[in-house]
């Protein structure tokens, strides 16, 4: 039952999701690894919320495009990468995203540590080939 799960929330992430490194300079780290998911039914945001953790964001009606309430679940850095790996056998779409995505987190250290500057340049190069997926470009 727990595949079959994990292949439901791989379907998911791969048609309503979201796998990012975005910049997030608040948080001392220059960038950061996210999945989300955002649907106007709040079942799907609280299962995967239950199964992986994270955060959910309701928007309220009105605030969004549709004039519908709006729940967005949503995971990042070492979590994010948790769920990858968890769901990555069962990717088609956004699997070499996940790639990526995984990669990146696997080189990324704790609270503290300093990236080189040869790190900076990989990590950069990876924003950007996952920011070019969004706009129809690689997928693996």
């Amino acid at each position: 039952m727990a595949k079959i799960r994990l292949a439901y929330f791989a379907g998911i992430i791969d048609g309503e999701g979201s796998i990012q490194i975005t910049k997030k300079t608040c948080t001392g780290k220059p960038l950061i690894l996210s999945v989300s998911v955002g649907m106007c039914n709040p079942l799907v945001p609280y299962a995967l919320k239950e199964r992986f953790g994270g955060t959910i964001i309701n928007r309220p009606i009105g605030q969004c495009s549709n004039k519908k309430p709006f729940w967005q679940w949503r995971v990042q850095a070492t979590i994010a990468l948790a769920c990858l790996e968890a769901i990555f056998p069962f990717l088609l779409e956004k699997k070499g995203q996940a790639q990526v995505g995984i990669c990146f987190q696997k080189k990324r250290r704790g609270k503290g540590y300093r990236i080189p500057q040869s790190q900076r340049v990989i990590e950069e190069a990876q924003h950007i080939l996952l920011k070019s997926c969004h706009k129809g470009g690689y997928n693996g």
